[in-house]
C-alpha cells in the first residue's frame, strides 16, 4: 500500500513511532486521549528515505557537508511540496517544523535534530528538507557512532504544527515517587531553556499546592503553574511519561512534547501507545549505548572528596555519583576513542548545557555546568546514559584555573559537587 504524502496528527498511523517518529507519536496519543496538544500534520519517515540515500552516498566519499547539501538539493518531491503548501495554509500563517525521529524513543537523542520556527506555508518544503539534512549533521552522526547506529537509521519524520506565542513556557517533571511535580518555566518560548542558555524559574508542586518557589510561581502565574502540574500528572497517568514540555497560551497549558526518564524503571503496565514506544526503544537501542559504571576505586575517591573537599551546591540534573579530574569544555577536548582500555574518566565541565556537547558524555564520569537548567535537553541525554550531572553550579566557576588539575566528586541526585586540589 502506498504511503500517504502527509499524515494528519489525528490519523491512527501516527501512533506508530517507527512511522511518525517518537515525538509525533506521543502527541498523536495525547490528542487521542483528550489532552491539550496542538493539531498538525506529519511527513512520515518513509518520505525521507530517498533524499537521505543520496546524502549517505555523498557522506562516504565527500563528507557530511556535501551529504547535507545533497539532501537539501534533492529536497521534497513536487507532489509533497504542493501538499505541504495546501495543508500548511490550513494550519496557519506561521508554523513550527520539528524533526520527529524514531530514535527519540531514547533520551540519548534528545536535542540531536533540528526545528524551525516562524515558517510560512510556502517555505515548508525547504524547512522539511532542512530537517532531513540535519540528520546527517555532526551531532547526529557522532551520536550514531557512539550508539553503534548505521547512519541509514537516521531517517526521520517531520512534524508541522501552528506556531503559538506563549506568555510563559517550560518543562515539568513528575517526581520519582509520583508525589509532586517540579515545574521550570521562562517567559516566552521555551527554546532558551531547552537549549541550555536559561536557568528558568523553578517551582515545586505537591497535592495541588505550591510548596517551594513561591516567588517563581508568582512570576510565571500561580494558576498556570498549577495547571501545568495537573497536565504533567495526567500525562504520567495516561502514558507513563514523567517529563513534559509545555507552553501557556491565554492561561491554558498546551502539551508540546513528553518523554519517559530512562534513569528509572518503566511503569509496570502501559497502554497500547506505551508498548509501541517500548518496542521502538528496544529496536533502536544497542549495547554500544550502555553507560559505564563507576568502579570501586572511583567510589572510594568520591567518598573521600565529599568528606574532605570543598562543597558547592547546584541543581540536581541527573542522578548518580562519580568522581574524576575536571575537564573544561572549550579547552582542547575531544570525544574518547571508540576502542579504549581503561581510560581515566573525567568530569565534563561547561558554562552552559548546550546540545553540541552531547557526544562528550560518552565515556564521561559526570557533568557539571555553571549555568543553565536541569530542563536542558543535554541533561536528558545524561540521564539516558546514566551520567550523573549537576546544573547551575555557578559558585564553582571561579575555582577552576585553566592549567590547574583538580578532582571533582559529583552527586547528581543531591546537586552537590566537591572539589579537591592536589597536595602542594
Amino acid at each position: 500500500m502506498a504511503v500517504p504524502l502527509l499524515l494528519d496528527l489525528d490519523d491512527p498511523a501516527c501512533l506508530d513511532p517507527l512511522a511518525a517518529g517518537a515525538k509525533a507519536a506521543r502527541l498523536a496519543a495525547a490528542r487521542a486521549g483528550g489532552l491539550p496538544a496542538l493539531p498538525g500534520v506529519v511527513v512520515p519517515v518513509a518520505a525521507a528515505r530517498d533524499a537521505l540515500a543520496g546524502g549517505l552516498a555523498a557522506l562516504t566519499t565527500q563528507g557530511r557537508h556535501a551529504a547535507q547539501l545533497r539532501v537539501m538539493s534533492a529536497g521534497v518531491t513536487p507532489a509533497l511540496a504542493a501538499e505541504l503548501r495546501h495543508r500548511g495554509a490550513q494550519l496557519g500563517d506561521r508554523l513550527v517544523v520539528r524533526s520527529s525521529s524514531p530514535l527519540e524513543a531514547s533520551g540519548a537523542w534528545s536535542g540531536a535534530f533540528t526545528s524551525y520556527l516562524g515558517v510560512r506555508p510556502d517555505e515548508l518544503a525547504t524547512a522539511v528538507a532542512g530537517c532531513w539534512a540535519a540528520a546527517l549533521g555532526r551531532d547526529a552522526l557522532e551520536r550514531a557512532t557512539r550508539l553503534g547506529r548505521d547512519p541509514a537509521d537516521l531517517a526521520l519524520a517531520v512534524l508541522i504544527q501552528p506556531e503559538v506565542e506563549p506568555l510563559v513556557s517550560g518543562t515539568a517533571a513528575v517526581t520519582e515517587k509520583g508525589d509532586g511535580v517540579r515545574v521550570i518555566g521562562v517567559e516566552g518560548a521555551p527554546a532558551p531553556l531547552l537549549t541550555g542558555w536559561s536557568a528558568g524559574l523553578a517551582v515545586e508542586v505537591r497535592a495541588g499546592a505550591v510548596t517551594n518557589g513561591r516567588d517563581a510561581a508568582r512570576q510565571l502565574g500561580a494558576a498556570t503553574v498549577l495547571a501545568v502540574a495537573r497536565l504533567a500528572e495526567a500525562v504520567a497517568a495516561t502514558f507513563g511519561d514523567d517529563t513534559i514540555e509545555w507552553a501557556a497560551v491565554e492561561g491554558r497549558p498546551l502539551l508540546l512534547q513528553s518523554a519517559a526518564c530512562e534513569c528509572r524503571p518503566p511503569p509496570t503496565s502501559q497502554p497500547q501507545f506505551g508498548s509501541r514506544v517500548e518496542a521502538a526503544r528496544a529496536h533502536l537501542t544497542t549495547a554500544a549505548g550502555s553507560p559505564r559504571v563507576a568502579d570501586r576505586a572511583e567510589l572510594h575517591t568520591h567518598a573521600a572528596a565529599m568528606e574532605h573537599g570543598e562543597r558547592f551546591q547546584g541543581q540536581p540534573a541527573a542522578p548518580g555519583i562519580a568522581a574524576g579530574p575536571a575537564r573544561v569544555a572549550g579547552q582542547p577536548l575531544q570525544p574518547p576513542p571508540l576502542q579504549e582500555q581503561r581510560p581515566e574518566r573525567a568530569v565534563l565541565v561547561a558554562r552552559y548545557p548546550l546540545p553540541h556537547l552531547a557526544p562528550l558524555l560518552w565515556g564521561a564520569a559526570a557533568m557539571v555546568t555553571f549555568g543553565g537548567s536541569p530542563a536542558a535537553h543535554l541533561f536528558h541525554v545524561a540521564r539516558s546514559l546514566g551520567v550523573p550531572a549537576v546544573a547551575a553550579c555557578g559558585a564553582l566557576e571561579g575555582q577552576l584555573a585553566p592549567a590547574q588539575e583538580v578532582l571533582l566528586a559529583v552527586d547528581g541526585g543531591a546537586g552537590v559537587v566537591a572539589l579537591t586540589r592536589p597536595a602542594k
